[in-house]
């Protein structure tokens, strides 16, 4: 049995291994050394899932046996434990070699002229025409109803040329009178510029716009990131929703920090939390107390 076959055979009959494969000693030898999963994760600086796949022989969550077999004895190295009867029952790996290269006198031979009719050919199949062609059709449909729109309605150019001409001969005696000179159809738009222009002096300046614009622009920069993570030393975080999926997973340095929005109902995981601030919707958690072998485990609730 070749060492692919071997692979495929241990990822999909995870069922059928013994109470004593490999993933159960690890397990074992963790639980009994009262080391928490996160903690050799964060020392080895691969992700949890990855151990945690290794532990229950979930082979197809592994890249490959390559990296079973190196990650397994990483972890025995953490443990201090011989790594030799758990490699043992691991399935065999072995790097895949390249196919060696033809070298006999009936080896083709290519010369450059073949990447510039590459090109051409690319350009001359039918999906990349199609896709030129459904480019430009969009192009010309994005175009067309602003063409018909302007063709429509050709008084809106005039507009502008008109309405001055009304509101530079109002005075505050006689608006009425100025706007009766202009047509009725620009009766509606010509109406609001007139009081516009006349209530300007009262309210004396455009303070009021100004401080409108002032509390709009000031409420978004009011709202803070629902959690955030502060690192006054190198640490670790993890984050996953209700259902369970894995948020946010990453190793912090030193004066870093990260933030999360995400919705509804998240746990969350703090590896040196003794080096670690968190802020919950700006106020600061306590996460050392609860915490356990400098590990910190917590909810934010919705």
């Amino acid at each position: 049995m070749s060492d692919r076959e071997q692979w495929g055979a241990a990822v999909q009959e995870p069922e059928e291994r013994p109470a004593g494969s490999a993933g159960a000693l690890l397990r074992e030898a963790r639980l009994a050394a009262g080391v928490h999963i996160e903690s050799i994760a964060f020392s080895l600086k691969v992700p949890v899932s990855k151990i945690e796949a290794l532990e229950r022989d979930d082979f197809e969550a592994l890249p490959d046996a390559v990296f079973a077999r190196a990650l397994a004895s990483s972890v025995c190295r953490a443990l201090k434990m011989d790594s030799a009867p758990v490699l043992a029952l691991l399935p065999q790996g072995a790097a895949q070699r390249l196919p060696t290269r033809q070298t006999s006198v009936n080896a083709s031979f290519r010369d450059g002229s073949e990447r510039s009719r590459g090109v051409l050919s690319r350009l001359s199949k039918p999906l990349v025409l199609a896709v030129i062609v459904l480019l430009v059709g969009a192009g010309v449909v994005a175009w067309f109803p602003s063409a018909l729109q302007w063709a429509d309605n050709p008084n809106e150019i005039s507009t502008p040329a008109q309405v001055p001409s009304a509101s530079g001969i109002a005075d505050t005696k006689a608006p009425v009178a100025a706007a009766a000179t202009v047509p009725e159809a620009l009766a509606v738009p010509v109406a609001p510029v007139v009081r516009l222009a006349a209530s300007a002096p009262a309210a004396g300046g455009v303070a009021l716009p100004a401080v409108a614009a002032i509390e709009k622009a000031s409420e978004p920069a009011s709202r803070a990131p629902r959690v955030v993570f502060k690192a006054r030393g190198e640490s670790w975080i993890q984050v996953k929703d209700a259902q369970g999926v894995l948020v946010l997973e990453r190793t912090l340095k030193a004066g870093e920090s990260v933030s999360i929005n995400q919705s509804g109902r998240l746990a969350i995981v703090v590896g040196r939390a003794d080096a670690t601030d968190v802020f919950v919707m700006g106020d600061k958690r306590d996460i050392v107390a609860s915490a356990r072998e400098n590990v910190a485990r917590f909810e934010v609730q919705p």
